[in-house]
């Protein structure tokens, strides 16, 4: 889920991020704090081996452990560097504790004896310290973004059984960089793409099975039915039944040459597009399993020949929905996509439709899809933001709405997007700059150069609308940051700013809980929800990547 806040109900948005991470009010930006830079360091080659990144050093008073003079270690870098590396490689609090992994560390140095830690417990609070310091530098960095901060958020239920909400925030900040940042998981009592999918594969609504010309249609009742034993459903019983046993894991794998089949789950419709793939590659030996072993439990899952022509249907319409998918997940696709990719999908399901009429199963399925897929298309109409992220495309303007929509859709998204500008167009629109011919004696000649000399457009968003279309840039919201459009369209561009910071969907609440399962492994399935925010948080705003994930 991601909310957009392009109204004066924004501010109430930012008071809540505040109790989020006891944000400072978004009105007062100030400047980021000074950082210091491993190049900036004395001591040993390890230090100065590490990456460059921002680390805050807070002196404070330590115990030492023993009573050598510990004099080439900081304690207080010894601190930072500790908790990034426990951080990035997801390692138990509890390692301190392990007199190989101190013995080690002593033959590299034995001053570092001294100030280590020698209880997990110091180690939490050393996580939550610098937590809580790197925490006022992101307050800082929000406080001067150039764009409005936007929020997304997701639940996920961790390992250790945790309910949590992932909140995320983007924004462009001051030196024209879209980030994103992880403000917080906190304890609480999905995507369109991912409901349009589901309703394609499982039909869930009596009033989506159209009739079709040929009256061969399909009931709620058979359409279960053929889920649960039709050709999904077939293949699905099928790799269950293999997965349940080792010894009929280990025959399929005999004749899939150690290949393995994938099942799909409850939660992801791209795990049935992965169950459908593996299983189409897998065709010979899922075959081969029936010819040589017939078993009670699924001899009712063999799959004929018109079910493996289902199978490749259904695939090769999935694949379209996770390529939009795909295209959509990353970092800097923002919400100039939002629609064309509706727009793609509609096409694909009503293409769907078109091609099954008289199919009794598949006809019903592309009808499911596109009735929900149209629910969310619809509301879209609710926000100018969607509309606003493609007009302020420089490459599609109003070009690409005129040519595809119908002409009262055009007309109700002007008027929307009129609005919008008015939130942000000044009082007294800025006369743009134009060259005017000097006066003359001459009557005539001042008529003609009078009636001759263009109509200056004062208004900033009329102005780009009538300009001519732009190709050849990175993206759209780097064409906005560039310093001539800033000056040309000083309102516009701001506008353009916050609408184009927008992320496309909420991706980055996903790669949080991913790397917050990574996070919470066996050894450390105890940790709180404190103390995973802690460290996520760190991994957010240092960037710092999971070890184990790559």
């Amino acid at each position: 889920m991601a909310i957009v806040a392009m109204s004066p109900g924004f501010d109430n948005l930012l008071r809540q991020a505040e109790n989020v991470m006891g944000l400072l009010p978004y009105a007062g930006r100030g400047q980021g704090d000074a950082v210091l830079q491993p190049a900036d360091w004395e001591g040993g080659m390890a230090l100065q081996a590490l990456p460059v990144f921002r680390l805050r050093i807070i002196p404070g008073k330590r115990r030492r452990l023993n009573d050598q003079p510990g004099d080439s270690v900081d304690p207080d870098r010894l601190e930072a560097i500790y908790v990034r590396f426990i951080a990035a490689c997801s390692l138990p609090f509890r390692l301190v504790e392990c007199p190989e992994f101190r013995a080690l560390l002593v033959y590299l140095n034995t001053d570092v004896d001294t100030w280590l830690p020698d209880t997990h417990e110091t180690v939490k609070k050393w996580i939550t310290r610098q937590f809580d310091t790197e925490k006022e530098k992101v307050k800082q960095r929000i406080q001067s973004a150039t764009s409005r901060v936007h929020i997304s958020c997701d639940l996920w239920t961790s390992p250790n059984t945790l309910a949590i909400l992932g909140v995320v925030a983007h924004y462009v900040t001051e030196d024209g960089q879209l980030q994103h940042h992880t403000l917080a998981l906190k304890d609480i009592d999905s995507h369109i793409i991912n409901l349009a999918a589901k309703a394609f594969l499982f039909v869930t609504d009596n009033e989506k099975l159209e009739h079709d010309d040929s009256g061969n249609n399909a009931t709620l009742k058979e359409i279960k039915a053929w889920r649960q034993k039709g050709s999904l459903g077939k293949l699905h019983n099928f790799v269950v039944f293999i997965q349940r046993s080792v010894q009929r894991s280990q025959r399929f794998q005999v004749l899939s040459r150690n290949r393995k089949l994938a099942r799909d789950n409850d939660t992801r419709w791209s795990s049935w597009y992965t169950m459908l793939r593996a299983a189409l590659n897998l065709r010979e030996a899922i075959d081969g399993y029936f010819s040589k072993w017939t078993e009670a439990d699924c001899a009712g899952d063999e799959l004929s020949a018109e079910d493996w022509i289902v199978l490749g249907k259904v695939k090769s319409f999935l694949e379209k929905l996770k390529m939009t998918t795909k295209a959509l997940e990353s970092s800097f696709a923002t919400l100039d996509n939002v629609l064309l990719a509706m727009d793609f999908m509609l096409a694909q399901f009503e293409a769907g439709k078109e091609a099954h009429k008289g199919d009794p199963m598949m006809g019903p399925m592309y009808n499911s899809g596109w009735a929900k897929l149209d629910k969310y298309y619809r509301l879209t109409d609710e926000s100018p933001a969607y509309v606003a992220a493609i007009v302020l495309h420089p490459s599609h303007k109003w070009h690409y709405i005129q040519e595809n929509w119908k002409t009262e859709w055009v007309e109700s998204s002007k008027k929307l997007l009129q609005t919008l500008w008015n939130e942000y167009r000044p009082v007294e629109p800025a006369i743009p700059f134009c060259e005017t011919p000097s006066m003359t004696t001459n009557e005539f000649l001042n008529w003609r150069n009078k009636h001759l000399q263009p109509s200056l457009i004062r208004d900033e968003y009329e102005r780009y609308c009538k300009s001519e279309r732009v190709y050849g840039f990175t993206s759209a919201l780097s064409w906005w940051l560039e310093e001539t459009q800033r000056k040309n369209y000083p309102n516009l561009s701001k506008m353009a700013v916050d609408i184009l910071s927008i992320p496309a969907m909420s991706a980055e609440p996903e790669r949080l809980f991913s790397g917050a399962k990574i996070t919470i492994t066996d050894r450390r399935n105890r940790l709180g929800r404190d103390v995973i925010e802690a460290l996520e948080c760190l991994k957010s705003w240092l960037g710092l990547q999971d070890i184990a994930s790559e």
